[in-house]
């Protein structure tokens, strides 16, 4: 079963350069912002092991479309078919796999793994080349046949998938339904034969009978995929030339599949693929959601995913998609880096809970649900103000869980290649909490976080205008099922209790307000939860900003205001 252990793509479309390691992972899953590279990675793939020999390239596919630096793709597959390790073949050329390593010194003991290294050439003339290529002296690069590249049957699904449909040679459905034919009779001949008589046979529609087999396994697999077929067939389209292999498509009833929908089409094209790759293949799905409601995208990841056989290479910026599959799957691209990110096992969960996180370009780490929902309304705010909302700036504020999780993962984010900073409370702090605040000093990562011993709500208490903190008793007093606030002798029940508060006494209710929130229960847990909520956290995060006109220039409050305002919009010109 051929599969990429690694790739190398220099000068080709977005990428200057990148290198990258699959080990044996069987199921890769690219993400990334817009023009990160992960179609090119997935083109580049196919070009490299591409069955045809005149794939169409132009200019605009050199990097920064200079042809005076050639195109090289560099592909290495692992568990290459037997036929092409002969000496007759590419027997000479092979190289060794051992503890995921490749070598060339085949005198080196027992390997994992027999390799091919292909690469893919194309300088100014637009012509392009393969090769085998090993790093051995004295050998020199032998050019492969677009026949021996099919054997590593590589298969690319895009927007253009309606040659998907047809038997055009080194499609996917010809790899998969000329087996169909008995010893010796090719897809030409069959054509032939059938052309010949079209005239006198156009009411007999079922000529290519020996196709039904697999075509039954085709609908059986799309069933599973949620496409239900009818009466499936090939069945010859009458094109400008009906003696081209591309005239025999796939048709359901009478009418030719590829004037289905966009869906129904790339369903149909998935199942192909998952047919083909029962013997071994190559996919590579680009933007496997595209035209899929959700719950069709998370059944197809799921098939992927558990499927034993082939190796599977999906784009994607579906978060269902990346709910489904391991954090060793995924791998992150971000625009001009020379290697991908790979995620650590700690930010599983993450995937799971939050991971549309990770299309951001860049991220705020808030400590828990309060500081997420502040940063939500600061975003809100800044729309308002400067008309650029978080999403537009590419900017994703994650909940961390509480804890230090916001301190641990924000390096994590920015080893992936993320832009980071983080947002925390300052108090309860452990006391392994200065080791971790200077690991994010050391690295530049920006922490904004109150005065030290303040949490979020003594913080907004402490400073927030009385008209503000009035606002937030109300929200306090309309989303906490009747419950009354008591702060020593003065007991509220509704608004009109609040609107009595004395000036002289409205001290009393902030450090009161302050300490309750502070309180544990027998279990150790808060218990005043007034604010630990991501609505909680907006409402405070609104009468926030509502304020900043009237905060102390010296104030907490207004300082944090200025440094995640700055950092929000660091690269927006500012009137």
């Amino acid at each position: 079963m051929p599969s990429v252990h690694s790739i190398s793509i220099n000068n080709f479309r977005g990428i200057e350069h990148l290198e990258q390691t699959f080990d044996e992972n069987n199921l890769i899953v690219l993400i990334g912002r817009c023009d990160s590279g992960k179609s090119t990675v997935l083109k580049a793939i196919s070009l490299a092991l591409c069955p045809y020999w005149n794939p169409s390239i132009s200019s605009a596919d050199f990097h920064n479309e200079d042809i005076t630096k050639p195109i090289e793709i560099i592909v290495t597959v692992e568990d290459v078919p037997e036929e092409l390790l002969t000496e007759k073949k590419y027997g000479l050329y092979f190289r060794l796999l051992k503890d995921g390593q490749i070598v060339d010194d085949v005198g080196d003991g027992e390997p994992d793994s027999h390799v091919l290294t292909i690469k893919f050439v194309v300088d100014s003339n637009l012509e392009p080349k393969w090769y085998v290529t090993n790093g051995r002296n004295g050998i020199e690069d032998v050019e492969i046949k677009q026949s021996d590249r099919a054997r590593f049957k590589a298969f690319y699904i895009s927007d253009y998938i309606d040659s998907q449909f047809t038997l055009s040679k080194g499609s996917p459905l010809y790899s998969l339904l000329t087996k169909s034919l008995p010893e010796g009779i090719s897809v030409g001949k069959k054509l032939l034969d059938v052309t010949r008589d079209a005239n006198e046979k156009v009411a007999e529609k079922n000529n290519f009978a020996e196709f039904d087999q697999s075509l039954s396994g085709i609908k059986d697999t799309a069933a599973s995929l949620g496409l239900d077929l009818g009466d499936l067939k090939a069945l010859l389209e009458l094109k400008e030339n009906v003696y081209s292999q591309s005239s025999i498509t796939l048709h359901e009833g009478d009418i030719p599949f590829h004037l289905r929908g966009k869906g129904a089409k790339r369903l149909l094209s998935i199942a192909i693929q998952l047919s083909l790759v029962e013997d071994g293949g190559i996919i590579l799905i680009d933007e496997i959601e595209q035209g899929l409601e959700p719950d069709r995208v998370v059944n197809i990841v799921k098939l992927l995913k558990t499927s034993p056989k082939g190796q599977v290479f999906i784009s994607t910026h579906s978060s269902e998609s990346l709910c489904e599959v391991e954090y060793s799957n995924v791998y992150i691209l971000q625009a001009g880096a020379s290697q991908m990110g790979m995620c650590d096992k700690g930010m599983s969960s993450l995937l799971r809970t939050a991971p549309y996180t990770f299309f951001a370009k860049r991220i705020i780490c808030c400590e828990g649900k309060t500081e997420y929902g502040i940063i939500r309304a600061f975003g809100e705010h800044i729309r308002q103000i400067y008309g650029r909302s978080l999403s537009s700036l590419g900017i994703c504020p994650v909940n961390c869980c509480g804890g230090t999780n916001n301190l641990d993962w924000a390096p994590i984010f920015m080893s992936l290649g993320y832009d980071v900073s983080v947002f925390s409370d300052n108090d309860d702090l452990p006391q392994k909490y200065p080791e971790r605040v200077s690991i994010l000093e050391n690295q530049n990562i920006p922490l904004f976080r109150w005065d030290e011993g303040c949490c979020t709500e003594q913080q907004i208490m402490k400073e927030l205008p009385w008209e503000q903190i009035a606002d937030l008793l109300y929200y306090l007093l309309d989303n906490n099922s009747g419950q009354q606030i008591r702060i020593k002798d003065i007991v509220l029940k509704d608004a009109d209790d609040v609107d009595s508060i004395p000036e002289t006494r409205r001290d009393e209710i902030r450090l009161g307000i302050s300490q309750k929130s502070k309180e544990n229960n027998k279990k150790g847990e808060k218990k005043y939860r007034w604010f630990k909520d991501i609505p909680g956290g907006e409402i405070i995060g609104i009468k926030w900003t509502e304020s900043i006109s009237e905060l102390a220039q010296n104030s907490t409050l207004k300082s944090i205001y200025n440094d995640i305002t700055s950092w929000i919009l660091r690269d927006v010109k500012v009137d």
